[in-house]
């Protein structure tokens, strides 16, 4: 039986990250932001949109020969992650919300999983867990850790800093595989704010509406979407879901397929299991049916975050933990 993790924007919002809304207002506050990028953004978000729909309509502006606003807001985009990379990496940063009890540690708990799936593009991860002390944690299985598919990642028995560990990483085109070493794998859905696509040096990061069609241009992106369908759409997968909003349609697809191939989920979110209910919000067809799709697979939920579970929340601790029974 696997048992394997999916992380979206309210994982790393424990620790500092921005959500949607968060980066919604930080677009706001750049005093060099023009006219038209600060006019679609509030009608986006007028229209129950985020900023993405933004990056969205810029894009395609750029595709018929205007690219000023688009390059300019992925400039901007490009600081706001920098910025968050910088506060992950400031002196005086915890990962850990108590090192009293390593049964309440969270790199234990990561470890614990088969694999890692992400949609996040911060370099949270990297910084904090992604290093040599994998191997040395308590009661772990793994020899270290693994980001596939790149050109010269760091060897995970090497320490290095955490700005280091940050640096910028470039995609290969072909020959992707799992390292064979016993590492915990670590897959970026949608790309990161620290990866060049190869020969191009373009950057590596999907973001958007039109999500599906540009990981199909990505050789590595869709090797690591045939990786996560291939988890959890089995009979055995447990998947828990952490700060996933449900609003990507081609996960969604995935978490459907699962369901119906008799994978269970456990979901980790302010709202709980309601988070998957977009039936007021959303028109598309599996993004509307989440709820009646998937609620039969639901083996629990937690609405607390992550930074009281594992600080001093040792009843809400061992409902989590409880997981890795089913």
């Amino acid at each position: 039986m696997g048992h394997y993790l999916l992380t979206g924007a309210g994982f790393s919002r424990n620790w500092g990250g921005w959500l949607a809304n968060e980066v919604f207002e930080y677009l706001l506050a750049d005093k060099d932001l023009t006219v038209p990028i600060r006019t679609q953004l509030w009608r986006d978000r007028n229209s129950q949109g985020n900023f993405e729909d933004t990056v969205q309509h810029f894009r395609v502006l750029a595709q018929q020969g205007d690219p000023s606003h688009y390059n300019f807001l992925m400039s901007v985009l490009a600081g706001m992650f920098n910025a968050m990379r910088n506060g992950f990496i400031s002196t005086g940063f915890k990962f850990e919300f108590q090192t009293n009890d390593m049964n309440m540690n969270v790199a234990v708990f990561l470890q614990k999983f088969e694999a890692i799936f992400t949609l996040n593009q911060d370099s949270l991860m990297e910084a904090h867990y992604l290093n040599d002390d994998i191997a040395g944690l308590a009661r772990s299985k793994w020899n270290g850790w693994q980001i596939p598919g790149l050109e010269n990642p760091p060897h995970p028995l090497t320490r290095m800093a955490p700005m280091d560990r940050t640096m910028m990483r470039t995609a290969r085109l072909s020959g992707f595989a799992l390292s064979g070493r016993n590492e915990q794998p670590y897959y970026k859905l949608h790309g990161s704010h620290n990866w060049n696509s190869g020969p191009t040096s373009s950057q590596l990061l999907i973001m958007g509406g039109n999500k599906e069609s540009d990981i199909g241009q990505s050789p590595l992106l869709q090797w690591y979407a045939n990786q996560f369908r291939q988890a959890v759409v089995t009979p055995n997968a447990r998947l828990m879901i952490v700060g996933y909003s449900f609003s990507d349609r081609h996960i969604n697809r995935v978490l459907r397929d699962a369901q119906l191939a008799g994978a269970k989920f456990f979901i980790v979110d302010p709202l709980g299991v309601d988070a998957m209910d977009k039936r007021k919000v959303s028109d598309d067809s599996i993004t509307y049916g989440l709820w009646d799709t998937l609620y039969p697979g639901i083996i629990g939920a937690s609405r607390r975050p992550l930074s009281s579970t594992f600080s001093s929340d040792r009843v809400e601790h061992a409902k989590l933990m409880h997981f890795f029974q089913h």
